[in-house]
């Protein structure tokens, strides 16, 4: 008994079942992700009075938390739908092409010509095999990140000055202070226990990096030679800006920012390499199946 062959570009039930529950999962991972930050209070840590790492003043962040997810996710997104215009196969014959030397096993027994799909089918798809792995990473990112905030609750370095502790509640002479009242705000008394690691470095290594790499992959054309290493160069100082930023504002310890950073580059290459299957060197396929059907081995 023969198989049919199942054209990738078809949306049967098999593939839009795996469409819907790649996303899904992501959808999953990101409610997790918003739970933790709306559920969980942060670890109530004590302090010492001569402790100068918690004592700075309060500044307003020089990059705030709108402007670091608007062009995380906008410029990331901007790109993507840009370059996977002008990376798309110019002809129906190249698609044709690698349709057939991606899938001759499966064309064995498949008699009838199967119909090209068309430009704009291509290009969802490719988006589609680009963003949402970028989400999946982004969302991961968030949810490793906050559960390590609150389990930890390690103070900013702006903490006593937000805080501003009654000093009838508590006697410095006794060295470690646990019990203690804060008169300060008390919404900048929270975020205020919220510093390890730093989310900012977190994610702005993360999307930056993801673009970086992704970038590296697509644009191989001859007029991208110089212009690739600049626009890397250029989104790898906008992540190390947004690093050091948290430091001199006070928001973060160094080794927040640090550990934040480790993050960002580990959930990003996570991604790039083992999720979304950018590098390998293939002919383009599309296919809207799931993360790891963008590409087929050139023989």
């Amino acid at each position: 008994m023969s198989l049919k062959h199942e054209s990738p570009y078809i949306c049967t039930k098999r593939k839009c079942l795996t469409v819907t529950l790649d996303v899904i999962l992501v959808g999953s991972v990101a409610l997790c992700a918003g739970l933790v930050h709306q559920l969980m209070t942060p670890y109530h840590r004590g302090f010492y009075c001569n402790d100068e790492s918690i004592g700075y003043p309060f500044h307003s962040s020089t990059i705030p938390s709108s402007v670091l997810y608007g062009v995380g996710f906008g410029l990331n997104f901007l790109l993507f739908f840009i370059i996977e215009a002008l990376w798309l196969p110019k002809t129906t014959d190249e698609w044709k092409s690698s349709s057939s030397s991606s899938s001759a096993d499966d064309h064995e027994n498949h008699n009838s010509p199967e119909k090209a799909p068309s430009r704009l089918i291509f290009y969802l798809c490719a988006v589609y095999n680009i963003i949402l792995p970028f989400l999946f990473g982004a969302a991961l990112e968030f949810l490793a990140r906050g559960l390590t905030k609150y389990l930890l609750g390690r103070l900013r370095p702006h903490f006593l000055s937000v805080c501003q502790p009654d000093p009838s509640t508590f006697n410095c002479s006794t060295g470690y202070i646990e019990e203690y009242k804060c008169t300060g705000d008390p919404d900048l008394v929270y975020q205020a226990r919220l510093s390890f690691p730093s989310g900012h470095a977190s994610f702005s290594v993360y999307s930056m990096l993801f673009l970086i790499l992704y970038i590296q992959a697509r644009m191989r054309w001859r007029q991208a030679v110089i212009i690739r290493p600049w626009v890397q160069l250029i989104l790898f100082l906008m992540a190390l800006y947004t690093c050091i930023s948290r430091i001199f504002d006070y928001k973060h310890h160094w080794s927040d920012v640090l550990a934040g950073a480790i993050w960002g580059i580990l959930a990003a290459v996570f991604v790039v390499f083992k999720v979304s299957s950018l590098f390998p060197r293939s002919r383009y396929i599309c296919s809207p199946s799931g993360f790891h059907h963008t590409f087929t081995t050139k023989l």
